[in-house]
């Protein structure tokens, strides 16, 4: 399909307050839902000249449009694997290493993560090497229509869908949540965006970060100065950290997000020493937002990038040392509250190990 030709266009009145992807998905089904998704998701369209995610809902007379500067993109991405839902679920097969069950009953399972395996497909990502696949292959989700095993790929994460309820960067290890069914999923959901339910992490970074508590970098005490509104560091009495940022996509780099002066969406990290030697620091970190790469952006803007996060500035490592180490939620079914634990396993060369 050549889709450069058939934008920009648009959007008629029968197509008003539909899903962008949705949109994109009808008037050009030749190229699947999941697929425009993931497109949209790697900023290649724009609704009225501003980049615009799969669930952004459009209005009559909006220009959709694409970024030609993003045409390489594009074209690499519509060559990848067929999209999951044009394929027979029965017949995928995982290739990643195996999650361990924290916790499964019939409405839910948490899962422990490995570092590098993604959660589902993306660019240079195939589907055969995600969570998303072991799911699918261990039929761990129910189907809501009979003859269709749940039609994954990135919808998974649309509203109401079944399945992921949240996500860990491939790099991140540790707990993660899945729904089995729809009414878990909506629930568990609603409980994420309330903030009643969130996760706590353990990162090591580069670095003494108490240093902090006698100096700030030069660019942070100018964002302080120039947008007192939207910038706010603390420390707290008792060693908590707590940093307050817009965060949005890198204008430099597409695969990074960065600490905005004046766009993005607001993003708050708490976090605390629990164990320092002279090259590195351990740290205890709680998300008030769950902002794509939020730790890695904020503790990198701090000075002190995770080990082996490159793309953030840590030293190359074997892996990226962030550890989603507790989930907490009430169970869906129950309202029962639920704490679950990934156990610490042997990090940097065995010198933290599990107790």
């Amino acid at each position: 399909m050549d889709i450069e030709s058939h934008f920009p266009f648009y959007v008629s009145e029968t197509e008003h307050a539909l899903r962008l992807d949705r949109l994109l998905a009808l008037r050009f089904p030749e190229v699947s839902r999941s697929r425009w998704t993931r497109l949209l998701d790697e900023g290649l369209f724009t609704v009225e000249s501003k980049a615009a995610k799969a669930s952004a809902r459009v209005d009559t007379g909006n220009c959709i449009a694409l970024d030609v500067a993003k045409l390489p993109a594009l074209s690499a991405l519509l060559i990848e694997e067929p999209a999951l839902e044009e394929r027979n679920p029965n017949e995928l097969r995982y290739l990643g290493e195996a999650p361990t069950i924290l916790f499964e009953d019939q409405d839910l399972l948490v899962l422990d993560k490995p570092a590098g395996v993604a959660v589902h497909a993306g660019a240079g990502v195939p589907v055969e090497e995600t969570l998303v696949a072991w799911l699918i292959q261990e039929k761990k989700v129910i189907s809501e229509t009979e003859g269709d095993l749940l039609k994954w790929g990135t919808e998974v994460l649309e509203e109401e869908r079944p399945g992921i309820v949240h996500r860990l960067d491939k790099g991140t290890s540790g707990c993660l949540v899945v729904a089995k069914h729809l009414e878990a999923h909506r629930k568990l959901a609603e409980q994420f965006a309330a903030k009643s339910a969130g996760r706590l992490y353990w990162a090591w970074v580069q670095g003494d970060v108490e240093k902090l508590k006698v100096a700030q970098p030069l660019r942070l005490t100018k964002m302080l100065q120039e947008n007192s509104l939207t910038f706010a560091f603390r420390i707290d009495y008792d060693g908590r950290y707590s940093l307050s940022t817009p965060l949005g996509r890198d204008p430099k780099n597409r695969l990074r997000f960065a600490v905005l002066p004046t766009d993005g969406k607001q993003a708050t990290t708490h976090f605390k020493v629990l164990q320092k030697t002279k090259d590195w620091c351990w740290l205890d970190v709680k998300l008030e937002t769950g902002r794509t790469h939020q730790i890695r952006v904020h503790l990198s803007f701090l000075g002190y990038p995770i080990l082996g996060d490159t793309l953030y500035g840590g030293r190359a490592d074997e892996r990226i040392y962030l550890h989603a180490h507790t989930l907490y939620f009430m169970h869906p079914r129950t309202g029962d509250k639920l704490e679950i634990k990934s156990p610490l396993k042997p990090l940097l060369g065995g010198a933290l190990t599990a107790n």
